[in-house]
Order: structure tokens, then C-alpha cells, then sequence
């Protein structure tokens, strides 16, 4: 991994922890299903799960290395590089890739 692929990630993993990412991901679910999924899902979990399409953990996966990337004032990664800082922070927080 490139030197400013490992800062980045580094810099992550030391600012954040699992429990803080999962909860970021719990508030955005809401923001990612249909209106109206009360009537039709027995929790939001559930509705999520159906509907949601990993939206909540692409976007908080995706604002992590955003915000590192400033904070760090390193350039963000292209595409193939983003996608193994992406990967490796998925599997680091125990974070779904779907």
C-alpha cells in the first residue's frame, strides 16, 4: 500500500472505533428506506435490510476517508486505491461491503 494509502487508513482506524462507526450507520438507515416502512417491516432493521442497499455504510465509509483526506491534506485516492482503503476499512470495522 502507498505511503498516503497507509496514512490515510492509519489515521482512520486511530480516530475511530467499531461501536462509533455502527452507530453513524444506525442513524443514517432511515435516510436510505421508503417512507412508510412501519406498515410493511416489523423494524427498521428488517427494512433496511430489504430496501436499504448498504447506502448508511457506503456513505460512512466513504465520509471517513473524505474527511481524512482533508484532514491530512493528502489528495483522495483514485478509484483503485479508494476502493482498497474502502475494503480494508470495511473489514477493519466489521462494516458490510454490500
Amino acid at each position: 500500500m502507498h505511503i498516503d494509502l497507509k496514512k490515510i487508513l492509519d489515521y482512520i482506524i486511530e480516530e475511530n472505533n467499531e461501536t462509533n462507526i455502527h452507530e453513524q450507520i444506525q442513524d443514517l438507515k432511515t435516510e436510505f428506506i421508503d417512507d412508510g416502512w412501519e406498515d410493511e417491516y416489523e423494524d427498521l432493521d428488517e427494512a433496511y435490510d430489504e430496501t436499504g442497499r448498504g447506502g448508511a455504510e457506503s456513505q460512512v465509509v466513504n465520509t471517513l476517508i473524505r474527511t481524512a483526506c482533508k484532514t491530512l491534506n493528502v489528495k483522495e485516492p483514485d478509484t483503485d486505491p479508494y476502493c482498497e482503503i474502502y475494503d480494508a476499512l470495511c473489514e477493519e470495522f466489521n462494516v458490510s461491503k454490500e
